[in-house]
């Protein structure tokens, strides 16, 4: 067993598309920065090519991943878009939607 704590960084703003007029919500410096000294992908990549798992077994797995997301995203665009009444069954872990389902509830009366 392993674990892997991958802190993040939040390259854009919270919305994609969204872009504030101004400046930029990170520097191009700051990010590139941060891609090379502490992105943590390539970080463990790194480590995983330290330890003996050749390239090409790494080229593998990610386009095994890609391959994944790519159906994924196709299955997504295939299948029905959600009717909005469900929208609170997929906002937060199950036994929370009771707790926000009730409380919705309460706001009605």
């Amino acid at each position: 067993p392993s674990l892997i704590v991958a802190n993040t960084y939040r390259y854009d703003e919270h919305s994609a598309g969204l872009a504030i007029p101004g400046e930029p919500y990170r520097s191009v410096e700051e990010v590139e920065a941060f891609k090379r000294d502490r992105d943590p992908i390539s970080l463990y990549r790194a480590v995983l090519l330290e330890e003996g798992i050749g390239e090409k077994s790494l080229a593998a797995i990610e386009g095994e991943v890609a391959e994944a997301v790519k159906q994924a995203v196709e299955f997504a665009l295939a299948s029905p878009m959600p009717r909005p009444e469900t929208l609170p069954d997929y906002m937060f872990n199950s036994p929370l939607v009771n707790n926000y389902s009730a409380a919705a509830d309460l706001g009605r009366n």
